[in-house]
């Protein structure tokens, strides 16, 4: 059973008359950013969402983590975090922000605070992660708190329902007729925050790259020097080049021209430089 708006916001009620209690923070410093359950965010989202209050979907509430804005005892914004909606994004290395409540009484740039922290939060707690994602809905906000955690725009999206009659459900067979509660369907942007820079490995890179490792004897690296330096040392006039066993007729102002180089006898052939110019005949 959920309870009154005011209670729902005690972190811990057994500890809810603590020393200084009732004061308001006046910076979103104050506050410390925890993990907290999918139902006590969905009952916060609930009592400050404006636009999407509604979130009890299975989907919903299979929610990778969520995090809450704490100040003595008292929660002052909430952000839930799920695997991409649409199917056709990485559902493993991507994480999307899919509710962020904020209450009245939470001081200025609380948003964009808590998208700072909770970024080197989940950088931690789920080092496949590359990119955060989070659709702005256009007809009522301006994307000013994703500019200011330095977000960019990764696409932009025309809107529509969410209802799917003509598309079933794989688990259940159903149709996916769902009606639009939370009337959020005018057009958004999708705002992108890479947790990893271009080039470079997560952790979870790292480690798969490790084991997918060749490993190279190094007496197999010492025979094939012996043959490069056996190649190598007698004048390249002095060699006759065979292939399948049958000899090369190179001719000889191509090995010449070559020695003008400086390269080395298997760098004549590696290189196909034999074939230059006039070509050779078996």
């Amino acid at each position: 059973m959920r309870t009154s708006g005011d209670d729902v916001r005690v972190a811990y009620p057994l500890f809810n008359q603590v020393e200084g209690g009732g004061s308001i923070p006046t910076s979103p410093l104050q506050f410390q950013i925890v993990e907290i359950s999918i139902y006590k965010a969905r009952d916060l989202n609930a009592l400050w969402h404006s636009r999407l209050p509604i979130y009890d979907t299975g989907f919903c509430l299979n929610s990778l983590v969520s995090y809450g804005a704490l100040f003595q005892n008292r929660y002052y914004a909430i952000a839930i975090w799920t695997n991409p909606v649409a199917p056709n994004l990485p559902q493993h290395e991507w994480l999307e922000l899919r509710r962020m409540a904020i209450s009245f009484d939470a001081p200025k740039n609380t948003a964009s605070r808590m998208l700072s922290v909770m970024a080197k939060l989940i950088k931690v707690k789920f080092p496949q992660v590359e990119r955060l994602i989070s659709y702005q809905d256009k007809e009522v906000h301006r994307g000013t708190i994703y500019k200011a955690s330095n977000w960019i725009i990764g696409a932009h999206h025309g809107g529509g329902s969410w209802n799917r009659p003509n598309s079933r459900n794989k688990s259940t067979g159903l149709p996916r007729t769902r009606p639009d509660l939370n009337k959020a369907i005018g057009a958004k942007t999708r705002w992108e925050y890479r947790l990893v820079k271009e080039g470079v490995m997560t952790k979870e890179q790292y480690k798969k790259r490790l084991l997918e490792k060749i490993y190279i004897p190094i007496e197999d690296v010492m025979i094939m020097q012996a043959i490069r330096d056996r190649i190598n040392k007698p004048d390249l006039l002095d060699i006759v080049w065979t292939k399948k066993g049958k000899p090369l007729e190179i001719p000889q102002k191509i090995i010449e021209d070559f020695h003008l180089t400086g390269l080395n006898n298997c760098d004549f052939i590696t290189s196909n430089y034999y074939q230059s110019q006039r070509g050779y005949r078996v």
